[in-house]
């Protein structure tokens, strides 16, 4: 069963996926429900930290700079499972359901490329400002000093941008919402 959840962390993609995708493997909800309350989220966190860092000093050496542009996104993972799933939340209906997980991550942009650096679980859309500030934090700890911030049209937060134009002073581009005003 730990074999599943390394195989995910390493690959950035959910658990779910992994059991889909090898025959014979137990369900995302059978290992869920067996690592419950046996593996703390810190640990989880500590060996992604580790892993992260690797490849931090890897971009490092290849780019010879510490100054990235860098993109956030809000990124669901359809989920079809029990719906009483504590990180399950409701999203726009997409490919059959509208529950899914949902990630914060984390990439920098080089070249028209993107490395993804890490995804967080997010537990509802509330604390927006709390989930970039922790990403900054964690960047700045890796050497990482964001040139530019890129969201998608999840990080739309009034708190958020006060944030960034004012305290941290990092430059940011998200997309405007349109409506029928919009021209």
């Amino acid at each position: 069963m730990l074999q599943a959840v390394f195989e995910a962390a390493l690959n950035f993609t959910s658990i779910e996926v992994i059991s889909d995708l090898k025959r014979g493997s137990p369900s995302a909800d059978t290992i869920r429900g067996h690592l419950d309350w046996k593996v703390a989220l810190a640990d989880v966190e500590n060996m992604m930290k580790n892993r992260v860092k690797w490849l931090v000093t890897t971009l490092h050496r290849k780019f010879g700079r510490t100054s990235f542009e860098v993109a956030i996104d809000w990124t669901p993972e359809m989920y079809y499972g029990n719906k009483s799933n504590p990180f399950i939340n409701g999203t726009q209906p997409k490919a059959g359901t509208c529950w899914a997980y949902e990630f914060f991550t984390v990439s920098i942009v080089v070249d028209g490329g993107r490395f993804l650096l890490f995804a967080y679980p997010l537990y509802g859309r509330e604390n927006l400002l709390y989930y970039v500030n922790r990403a900054l934090l964690f960047l700045r700890k890796l050497r990482i000093f964001a040139s530019m911030l890129y969201f998608d049209r999840g990080f739309r937060s009034t708190d958020l941008f006060a944030y960034l134009q004012y305290e941290a002073k990092i430059p940011f581009i998200t997309p405007a919402v349109q409506d029928d005003k919009f021209e």
